[in-house]
């Protein structure tokens, strides 16, 4: 028996982290209430964006590596947006821009484009 039209087969069963997902997830998440089926989601997302995406998503050890990097000043940035998102129930939207690589072989994502602000 085939795979149904349009429906993706993810492994793990998570689909992978990109724009697309993330926005799509972001837009249902914004518009629930409490007491929604995805009252849970919006409650995860509340606490710990990092761990909500983790959670949802398939991450790459790139990702990973970039969401982990972050200094506590940008992660409280996000959470504090994504809550503010939430609680106005105000559109989220969330662009990917390409890692700058460090010569010492970590990843600077402080030196992001305008576009991209938080």
């Amino acid at each position: 028996m085939g795979t149904p039209t349009g429906t993706a087969i993810f492994v793990g069963g998570k689909p992978p982290l990109n724009e697309d997902n993330v926005n799509n997830l972001a837009a249902a998440v914004i518009q629930a209430t409490e007491t929604s089926e995805l009252g849970d989601l919006l409650q995860r997302a509340r606490n710990d964006w990092r761990a909500f995406l983790a959670d949802q998503f398939a991450l790459t050890d790139n990702q990973t590596a970039a969401i982990n990097s972050l200094g506590q000043v940008a992660v409280d940035r996000i959470q504090r947006s994504v809550n503010d998102a939430i609680q106005t129930r105000s559109i989220f939207r969330v662009v990917s821009v390409p890692a700058l690589a460090l010569p010492t072989g970590g990843i600077c994502c402080s030196q992001i484009g305008e576009q991209a602000r938080i």
